[in-house]
């Protein structure tokens, strides 16, 4: 288990260094770089504050996403101060900003429960709902950092979410990641067949995305997946399984060979890495002269001459008792770390002094294997502890972080009382005045367009409301009506019926009973052809199914179907799509969703403390994104929108 864990670290570490890079990359609105720039002057020039300690204001080169992606890792701590001072500026959403502290504190402090915190702080702002690419990224960010956490269940439940939202997207290389999430998580939680199968997913998708393709990025994701992949073959013993993969490994390092742009030294640590472990695997499957033969292939690449490459021989040597090498390999390393300072670390333990007990008892020096077993004991005891002091340590910053936000609300507020103050106070400053007016001026468009938009809707929901109560009055008029003609033709029968057993009283010997017979057949063809009923009846029949969706509300139920309406309303089922077709003008799912954006418009202007939320599950959409997307496509603007709409009309 342990060499397995160890090849999925050097096959896969790249992916932390390489892979990470921004998907989309927003520009600044003009407007509000204009009002940035404007207040620094203002304020500088009127009160003599620098707003930089090197009293020179920071280039807005480096106050980009790009930047602090790149220095997150060595720099976390500059990286979180040019994320604060973004935010004094206002140059990003909130929702952005708490994504790259996630980032940061994730990836720069490895504190996974602050970096969770932020995600999931940056997920739940309303505006991410606006930028669905985003919001995919946020949601591959919280599955990798509650699966890093141990949280298997949530990580799952999160990646889930991700792929519904990749699926309405289309981002095929989202979900592919969110796939392999899927069978990792699987995996930790002891299902092992639903992770090969999610895995095997992931892997047939960056398949036919990565056919063909000359650019490095996809062909080394591929090459991660394969990773995966051959690290639960080698978990599970299943070298045969792992050997057949051999020949799609090497036709995708050719591949990636070819591929231009490719970072350097990537493609030859990508191969020293393949090289080592199919060694290993050659030679736990009773191979060693063909795992000898990939060993010295390994020693052919330079990578197998670093740091890293020289411990990624360990494996093998101890599989081929070759324990003086081994020691001499270890004892080498051992000093390199001692002079870095920082001995105390897993990779230290499991890496270093776990080969080297191996190595000493391979050689039978069991004093020495006792002794490096202690350290080993030592050094787990020092782990445990720091492990404990750095769970407290970032409880500590979680409290700090509060404190300073609370702190930073509170600054901002008298910036801004102290910026109004200005601005009355000096009047020279002609230009701000104008771009206050471009501002107010915008705003008041806005909120104009959302008041008669507004209205608008409220004008169609009063015109269907009225639509519909005549319809239902229509309808019961025409049910009277076909009740008072069946009465009346009851009542015609029976007069006929008198009237014949008046003349034919003497001579015939029928029962009374058995006279209506000659009328039987006309009621059979009226019912063996329904075309007559659909054709000529569509527009009553169309509106008893309508009474009976609106009347009972049955499009509120999130599973109410067509063969549920055909239940209750008798509609042939070879005529139901085209009678909403002819009398709805569209099909039965879009009039259904029709008439839960119009109850949800009520419910946003008769209830404005309701959450939105709240709303969309009340109408059957518990969906919140495809809530969204609905309401947009109806009534031109977002829930949100109308609501504000309707808030303005009130107070005027």
């Amino acid at each position: 288990m342990l060499q397995a864990e160890t090849f999925l670290y050097y096959f896969c570490s790249a992916n932390h260094i390489y892979h990470r890079i921004e998907k989309t990359e927003k520009k600044m609105n003009s407007l509000c770089r204009s009002i940035a720039f404007i207040c620094v002057l203002f304020i500088t020039g009127l009160t003599g504050f620098h707003i930089h300690a090197e009293n020179t204001p920071l280039p807005d080169s480096i106050l980009t996403r790009k930047y602090i992606s790149q220095i997150s890792v060595t720099e976390p701590e500059r990286a979180l101060a040019l994320i604060d001072e973004m935010e004094q500026r206002k140059l990003q959403p909130q929702f952005r900003l708490d994504h790259m502290r996630s980032v940061v504190y994730q990836n720069g402090m490895s504190m996974y429960r602050l970096a969770l915190k932020y995600a999931m702080k940056a997920y739940r702002n309303d505006s991410i709902r606006r930028h669905p690419d985003e919001a995919l990224m946020l949601l591959e960010l919280i599955t990798d950092q509650y699966n890093g956490t141990g949280n298997y269940t949530e990580s799952t439940r999160y990646a889930l979410e991700g792929i519904e939202l990749a699926r309405q997207t289309g981002d095929r290389i989202a979900e592919a990641n969110l796939l392999l999430y899927l069978g990792m998580n699987k995996r930790d939680m002891g299902l092992k067949d639903e992770a090969d199968e999610y895995v095997e997913q992931a892997l047939q998708m960056q398949e036919e995305m990565t056919e063909g393709c000359q650019r490095w990025k996809p062909v080394d994701d591929l090459i991660y997946i394969y990773g995966v992949k051959l690290t639960f073959a080698m978990y599970d013993g299943k070298y045969s399984e792992a050997i057949a993969l051999l020949p799609r490994y090497e036709k995708l390092m050719e591949q990636f060979k070819n591929c231009p742009d490719i970072p350097e030294g990537m493609y030859d640590m990508r191969l020293a890495c393949g090289y080592v472990t199919y060694a290993r695997i050659f030679l736990a499957d009773g191979q060693p002269e063909k795992g000898a033969e990939f060993y010295r292939k390994f020693e052919q690449t330079d990578y197998a001459h670093t740091d890293d490459g020289k411990q990624m021989r360990f494996d093998y040597l101890v599989g081929v008792k070759r324990y003086p090498e081994v020691l001499r390999f270890i004892h080498a390393d051992k000093e390199r770390w001692k002079e870095q300072g920082d001995t105390i670390n897993y990779f230290y333990l499991e890496r270093i002094l776990n080969f080297e007990a191996q190595a000493y008892e391979g050689l039978g020096n069991q004093d020495a294997a006792a002794q490096t077993y202690k350290q080993m004991y030592i050094l787990s005891d020092s782990l445990r502890l720091r492990e404990k002091q750095n769970g407290v340590l970032e409880l500590a910053t979680i409290y700090e972080t509060a404190e300073k936000e609370a702190q930073l609300t509170q600054q901002a507020a008298k910036l801004r009382e102290n910026r109004m103050i200005l601005l009355f106070a000096v009047c020279i400053i002609g230009l701000l005045g104008v771009l206050m007016w471009r501002i107010i001026r915008h705003a008041r468009t806005i909120r104009i367009k959302n008041k008669s938009m507004s209205a608008r809707i409220d004008d169609l929901l009063n015109y269907k409301d009225e639509l519909y109560r005549r319809k239902d009055e229509n309808l019961i008029l025409t049910e009277r009506l076909q009740t008072a003609e069946d009465e009346l033709q009851k009542w015609k029968s029976a007069v006929n019926v008198l009237s014949t057993e008046k003349e034919v009283q003497s001579d015939t010997e029928l029962p009374d009973t058995e006279q209506p017979d000659a009328e039987q057949p006309d009621a059979d063809t009226s019912e063996d052809n329904p075309n007559n009923e659909t054709i000529p009846n569509g527009q009553s029949l169309f509106d008893r199914a309508e009474r009976e969706i609106i009347s009972r509300k049955l499009f509120l139920q999130p599973d109410f179907s067509r063969a549920d309406l055909m239940k209750l309303v008798r509609i042939p089922k070879n005529k139901f799509a085209l009678l909403f077709k002819q009398y709805a003008g569209i099909g039965f799912s879009q009039y259904i969703n029709n008439l839960r954006m119009d109850y949800a418009a009520r419910m946003l202007k008769e209830h404005p403390d309701y959450a939105i939320d709240a709303i969309a599950k009340e109408c059957g959409i518990p969906n919140k994104a495809t809530f969204y997307r609905l309401f947009l496509e109806q009534f031109g603007m977002t829930p949100s929108e109308y609501r504000s709409g309707n808030k303005r009309t009130e107070n005027e």
